[in-house]
This record gives C-alpha cells, structure tokens and sequence, in this order.
C-alpha cells in the first residue's frame, strides 16, 4: 500500500524560503530513484510517486500561481505523433523535449542562429528559467524565476564585455563576409577570462560548400582580434 509522506500547503501567504525549501525537497525526491510526476488534479494537488518504495509525496497548492506553464498536453500530443516540434509561422518553429529536471521548450528561426530557450519546473509545470542564445552561446538577460513566477534572479551576460554580441557580429563579418545573425553556417562561440582581461571565441564556418572553419579569438573590450586561423572541417 502507496505510504503518504508529506503534504505540502502553498498559498499566497507563504515566505519565498519556505516555498523554496519545499520545492527544494520535491527536487531532491524526484533526483533519487524513480519518483515521477502521476497526477494533478482539479483541486491543484500534485501527486508524485516512487515505484521502487510503492511510495507517495503529495503537494497541494491552495493559491494558483500566475505564470506562464508549460504546455503539456501539446508535448503529449506530440510525443504520440513521434514529433518534437511545431511550427508559429512558415519561418519560426518550437521544439519539446524533457530532462530528468525539466520540461524544455526552444524556439528557434529557419533563418538565424539564434534561439530562446525556456525551462519548466516538472511537478508545478511553471516557468524557472528562460533566455536567448546566438551560436549556443548565452546571450542579453537571462531570467530565473521563483515558485509564485515572480523574477528572482537576472544574469546579464554581456555585464564584462565592451564588446556586445552585435559588435562580434560585425567583427565577424568584416573578416569573412559572413552574417553570423542570420546565416545557417555552422557557428560556435564562447566567453573567457576574469578581471580585466575577457575574450570572444568564435568558431564560424566560411561557406556551406568549403566546411572550412575560422577560428577567431577577440579582445572583449577591444575587439581587437588576438588570435586568427583556419580549420580544414567543422568539429
């Protein structure tokens, strides 16, 4: 018989630590051995459950919580076509997927580089964590959010660099006449270094015909380029 661990109140009136713990305590479950998400009900009471203990840990969140959940029953839908992604428009598309954390939704363009990825919690299904990417590289402000969706930390990762990505761009584009904004070229592009010195990485490949790969290494207050070669094939 299924054993009734826990049961969790949630409501407007409780503290941020305290949510957090619980939240906290729900991830560290589902980390350890075959916990899963079984239900949610229409009283908001998550149910997940331990087949290796026959095991239950129940969540009842009394307040509903403004922010914007995953898309659940599209994914399932989905996953029961053997499809991982839908299109919004002819040129922009969404791709679903799911780790041992997170439910992922990345919404890409046919025509860029470019890509926003937003991560879900997997019992609540609301928004933790979400940002923009060039290259695989994380770009502007990235976002992460609290168990009420309210903003609880913000990363700005150009906070070091002169330099913007826009400005790489260009500097890139000088060299090789390549538009790593919009171009489908294979591109990869990485931060470095600490106080006072930081640098680009940028790896970019010069025509879809050649595969062949410029290596650039660039002052990230600068833009001086420090370090330029070429690769015979993409990595």
């Amino acid at each position: 018989m299924s054993i009734l661990l826990a049961v969790a109140l949630f409501s407007c009136n409780t503290k941020g630590t305290k949510a957090q713990r619980i939240q906290s305590e729900i991830s560290k479950r589902l980390s350890q051995g075959n916990w899963h998400v079984v239900n949610q009900d229409t009283n908001r009471q998550l149910t997940i459950h331990n087949a290796d203990h026959e095991s239950k840990y129940k969540i009842k969140l009394s307040e509903k919580i403004a922010t914007k959940q995953f898309d659940i029953a599209r994914y399932i839908k989905l996953k029961s076509k053997n499809l991982e992604k839908y299109f919004l428009n002819d040129s922009t598309f969404v791709e679903l997927s799911e780790n041992n954390q997170f439910y992922i939704e990345i919404i890409k363009n046919i025509n860029t580089n470019f890509e926003k990825q937003i991560f879900y919690n997997k019992i609540t299904r609301n928004i933790e964590k979400e940002g923009n990417f060039l290259c695989n590289l994380p770009i502007e402000i990235h976002k992460k959010y609290n168990i009420k969706g309210q903003i609880e930390k913000v990363i700005d990762y150009e906070e070091h660099f002169k330099i913007s990505v826009k400005d790489l761009s260009k500097i890139i584009f000088n060299e090789m006449q390549v538009d790593i904004m919009r171009t489908k070229n294979y591109c990869a592009i990485f931060r470095g270094g600490k106080p006072p010195s930081y640098y680009y990485q940028a790896m970019v490949e010069t025509g879809l015909q050649t595969k062949k790969v410029l290596y650039l290494k660039i002052d990230g207050t600068t833009g001086e380029i420090l370090i330029k070669s070429y690769k015979t094939q993409v990595p």
